[in-house]
């Protein structure tokens, strides 16, 4: 079904496991808050704020991801800078985790795991700890629990460990996932800018997640310079990789042939110049040589890219020409995917979906 109505996507109940807390923020939330500190700033920060301003406005109005000026990797990890310094207390982070539950129940996404890396956040003027990681992870799970409870779609939290802040930081999160071991708290995310470090020297982390039965997710094959692909690809084998889109012909084929489960980010890799046209996406490698490779669409950043999972679902549909029903199939392959592997959330997904299919078949 080629050129799909949005609406019909909307429609759709959809699995997301590759969101980023800060990345899924509004252009228009993050704006409002520099406009804010701007009321308040020094001279001596006012030119800062007023020239971050004028890149979010400048990335906003970025016409389409077809634009040869679209955004580039620099320009969104200058972003995520931005909001790692406005998300500096708790009012502000319940704020804008029940916002982007919102924004993705309102898709119609039926089970979200949302990633974010635990912070303290510190006092500007010393060394103080005003908010400590744990209460950083404990705000947002009030929130997720909160939601739940008013609401039919089922969150859970991936926590992130940031290749860029070095194993001591990483550690810590994981340690804290193990503390805290709450329904919530579903697995580990290895991520950061691909061009800091090497997750080959995150060799204890990765034990440590397998030893707690902690499931993970790695970031891989963002770039072409990628070192860790053999390393995570064959030694790690972690529960699912995301992206994975710089991938040559012999790794795709060691992966059709020892399936690991994909998050797929289609609009992420176009605005990022990862991928350069839509119909060249690795994701049908994956899919026309194995229609039940294990798949998921994904947003990564749905306010950085200003896209929903509606929109990435019709994005793939027109690129290679897939039918409602097989974008359907799609979605509910997610199913085996999804790291909360509790009796009650398998029912709950499964009385949705075969709902659904009972529409449209």
């Amino acid at each position: 079904m080629s050129n799909s109505n949005l609406d019909e996507f909307k429609k759709l109940p959809k699995i997301e496991l590759h969101a980023h807390l800060s990345g899924s923020v509004r252009y228009e939330t993050i704006i409002d808050l520099l406009n804010q500190q701007l009321e308040s700033c020094d001279s001596f920060y006012e030119q800062k704020l007023k020239s971050e301003i004028d890149l979010l406005n400048c990335l906003k109005n970025k016409p389409s991801i077809s634009c040869t000026n679209s955004r580039s990797l620099s320009e969104c990890f200058q972003v995520f800078t931005i909001l790692h310094r406005l998300l500096n207390n708790l009012d502000i982070l319940e704020k804008v985790t029940y916002d982007i539950l919102k924004d993705f129940e309102s898709d119609n996404c039926v089970y979200l795991e949302l990633r974010t890396t635990p912070r303290n956040i510190y006092d500007k003027n010393s060394e103080k700890i005003l908010v400590s990681k744990r209460e950083y992870l404990n705000k947002i799970i009030k929130v997720i629990e909160n939601f739940e409870k008013e609401r039919k779609m089922k969150v859970r939290l991936i926590l992130s460990v940031d290749r860029a802040k070095g194993l001591q930081d990483g550690l810590e999160n994981v340690l804290l996932a193990i503390e805290l071991k709450c329904k919530y708290i579903v697995g580990i995310d290895f991520s950061g800018n691909p061009h800091v470090n090497s997750f080959q020297e995150f060799g204890e982390i990765f034990e440590l997640c397998k030893k707690n039965g902690l499931r993970t997710t790695v970031h891989i094959a963002e770039i072409w310079e990628d070192k860790d692909k053999e390393f995570i690809l064959r030694k790690i084998r972690p529960d699912r990789i995301g992206h994975s889109v710089c991938l040559n012909q012999e790794e795709i084929e060691y992966l059709i042939e020892n399936p690991i489960p994909i998050e797929i980010c289609p609009t992420s890799n176009l605005v990022t110049k990862c991928v350069h046209q839509i119909d060249k996406h690795p994701f049908f490698d994956f899919y026309s040589k194995n229609k039940n490779y294990p798949l998921t669409i994904c947003t990564d950043d749905s306010g950085i890219f200003d896209v929903t999972l509606s929109k990435e679902y019709q994005l793939i549909s027109n690129a290679f020409g897939l039918s409602y029903e097989q974008m359907f199939n799609i979605s509910k392959n997610s199913l085996y995917s999804i790291f909360d592997k509790s009796i009650e959330t398998a029912n709950f997904l499964n009385d949705i979906f075969k709902d659904f299919e009972k529409k449209i078949i």
